[in-house]
């Protein structure tokens, strides 16, 4: 039987997925050339972890949700610490990189409780991840040139 769902639940799994090496690199690949959302895209997989199924219409909103906190916190402070990482600026870069953590923590923890809204799947643990890997990609609006980034992405938690 799996643990209990909770905010500590999805934030162990997701420092542990991310600090996989070929989980951090397709993560961020997506970021980079796709806009994904890498807190919301490790909560689809954990969503796929926990034997739930991803549907587009109770994803959406939490993409909104997590859209806006991306927009006006975390994609500010990334940009401000990469500047400061690229000029040098050591102090200033770990500073900047502990408050764009703090504020996908933050994320983490409004996207967590979510996890009760998506139904229970008698899918095969990869079977559910294809389909959920295939719903996050509908609901995000990406194309087959991610579908490999992502794959990656659910595919590692198995290896967990």
């Amino acid at each position: 039987m799996l643990p209990p769902m909770t905010t500590e639940d999805f934030q162990s799994f997701a420092f542990a997925h991310y600090d996989r090496p070929q989980v951090r690199q397709a993560a961020l690949e997506l970021q980079d050339r796709h806009g994904c959302d890498v807190v919301l895209l490790l909560f689809a997989v954990w969503i796929s972890k926990r034997g739930r199924r991803l549907d587009e219409e109770r994803l959406k909103p939490l993409v909104a949700s997590a859209h806006l906190l991306q927009a006006n916190l975390i994609a500010p402070l990334r940009a401000a610490r990469r500047v400061a990482c690229n000029a040098g600026m050591d102090s200033v870069c770990q500073r900047l990189r502990e408050r764009e953590l703090a504020a996908e923590v933050l994320e983490l923890k409004l996207l967590a409780p979510a996890i009760g809204q998506f139904d229970r799947s008698d899918l095969e643990p990869v079977e559910l991840d294809r389909v959920n890997a295939g719903a996050y990609l509908q609901c995000m609006g990406l194309g087959q040139q991610a579908q490999s980034a992502v794959a990656n992405v659910f595919g590692a938690h198995s290896r967990l």
